[in-house]
């Protein structure tokens, strides 16, 4: 099957992780999930075997077998198999077709990892791991050539053993991590302390306490990143 799969950080000596968004009528898989009223996807991290790596997608989506009809009728989805089925929440395992075409094809053809994939029925949100800024730019030409738009929100050099996150706790990590995913940090919020802590199967005041240390952490390496770290904001240029 295709090569694209979702993947941490590595351990190159420079990464340059770049975070954009992709309209989902810009490439096959947003489209067809587009007919959706309400849908959330991510893509779990999942580790590459050989060229043969299968990816799983968890769908959040009141119309589960709508869902599943349209991921399987995706251009570039060979096949589409339920792992588990829970009310709103499925989780499912991708096989690409062997040639990716449109923006998927973008991102097997270029020098990438692919560390996240979050979408909605209207954009989808990537964070991209290149080795170098040239290999961004050369990103971008390829997606033109496609005839892809996207819109690049942030680009960000480090070294990668010294990435923010690797600062964290596990436990501080699976927190922000959920976080993030149930739209605690939305603006409305999408849920609340108390049903985080029933998911994670500890006190409200408990997942308080990891948000709060996890985000200062962050936040005071973010700060000092400013000072010793070449950053590039390309939105506004």
């Amino acid at each position: 099957m295709g090569g694209l799969s979702v993947v941490g950080v590595g351990d190159r000596d420079m990464v340059v992780l770049t975070d954009l968004t992709v309209q989902s009528l810009e490439f096959d898989l947003g489209q067809s999930l587009s007919n959706l009223r309400d849908v959330r996807v991510h893509f779990d991290r999942s580790v590459p075997v050989g060229e043969s790596a299968e990816p799983y997608l968890w769908a959040y989506t009141c119309e589960q077998p709508l869902f599943e009809r349209l991921l399987k009728n995706t251009s570039n989805v060979e096949a589409a198999h339920r792992v588990q089925l829970d009310d709103k929440k499925g989780l499912y395992r991708i096989e690409w077709v062997d040639e990716l075409e449109g923006f998927l094809g973008c991102l097997c053809n270029t020098d990438i990892n692919v560390v996240q994939i979050r979408g909605t029925a209207e954009q989808w949100d990537f964070r991209l791991q290149f080795d170098s800024h040239d290999a961004v730019s050369r990103f971008q030409r390829e997606c033109a050539d496609q005839n892809v738009s996207l819109s690049i929100d942030r680009v960000v050099s480090s070294q990668a053993r010294q990435m923010p996150t690797e600062l964290l706790s596990p436990r501080q990590h699976e927190t922000i991590e959920l976080a993030l995913e149930k739209g605690y940090f939305d603006v409305p919020r999408r849920t609340t302390l108390v049903e985080l802590a029933d998911e994670l199967g500890i006190s409200d005041q408990a997942v308080s306490a990891r948000i709060r240390r996890a985000m200062k952490t962050l936040s005071q390496s973010f700060l000092t990143e400013g000072d010793t770290k070449d950053r590039l904001q390309l939105t506004g240029q």
